[in-house]
This record gives C-alpha cells, sequence and structure tokens, in this order.
C-alpha cells in the first residue's frame, strides 16, 4: 500500500458515506487544528503585549525622568530667584507634588504591567472545544 492510499478500514467505513460526508474532516480534525490556532493566536497575543508593556515602561520611566528632572530645575530657578529666602508652604507644595506623582505613575506602571487576571477579564482561554 502507498501513502496516498486509503486503509482497509477508511475503505470499509466510507462504503455506506456519502461524498459530503467524505469530503468533510472529522470532528476530532477540526477541534484540533482550532485549538491549535487558538493557542497560537493566544501565544503572538502574549508575545505583543509582552512588547507593548516594556515600550510601556520605558516611555513611562523616560516621561517622569524629564518630568522630576524639570521639577527640579524649576524648584531650583525658583530658589535662585528668591535668593534663598523661599516660603515654606512653596517647598511643601512642591515636595508633596513630586511624591505624589512618583507614587502615582508606580502605581500605573505595576497596575498594567502585572495586572490581575480577574481584575481585567484576561486570564487565558482554554483550549478545549465543545463537541458539535
Amino acid at each position: 500500500m502507498s501513502a496516498g492510499e486509503p486503509s482497509a478500514k477508511e475503505l470499509a467505513a466510507a462504503q455506506g458515506a456519502t461524498v459530503d460526508q467524505l469530503d468533510k474532516p472529522s470532528a476530532a480534525e477540526v477541534n484540533d487544528k482550532t485549538a491549535n490556532r487558538i493557542l497560537n493566536a493566544e501565544a503572538d497575543r502574549q508575545d505583543q503585549a509582552n512588547k507593548l508593556r516594556e515600550r510601556f515602561f520605558w516611555s513611562v520611566t523616560g516621561a517622569m525622568s524629564f518630568a522630576l528632572v524639570s521639577s527640579v530645575l524649576v524648584m531650583g530657578a525658583y530658589i535662585w530667584s528668591e535668593f534663598g529666602d523661599v516660603q515654606i508652604q512653596v517647598m511643601i507644595a512642591w515636595l508633596s507634588a513630586t511624591v505624589v506623582e512618583t507614587i502615582g505613575l508606580a502605581y500605573i506602571i505595576a497596575n498594567y504591567l502585572f495586572p490581575k487576571d480577574s481584575q481585567k477579564g484576561d486570564s487565558a482561554p482554554s483550549a478545549t472545544i465543545a463537541p458539535e
């Protein structure tokens, strides 16, 4: 028997089958192909998410660094313009805003990069397919 010829079992099963039934793949083949497509799609989605998370992390880190450096420069310019006679309320407001900004951005980054599955409904789909 050559590689392309059907087995005796396949011929016996096909004797009572219609042309339409012989042309369609079996349910097991369809389920395996669908499950593989789902798993491949999920793997692709995870790869894309990881790349996006890295870009997001570096973008926000750069923006946060720029904001902190510019804040320090502005405060330095203010202190210089006042010749050292700085009001305590201004220093408290500046320091508070800087701390809140840093903690807030760190919290946002942590929640985005490490989400809880139940929070976003982002759990991995099941690869099992219900029989038809």
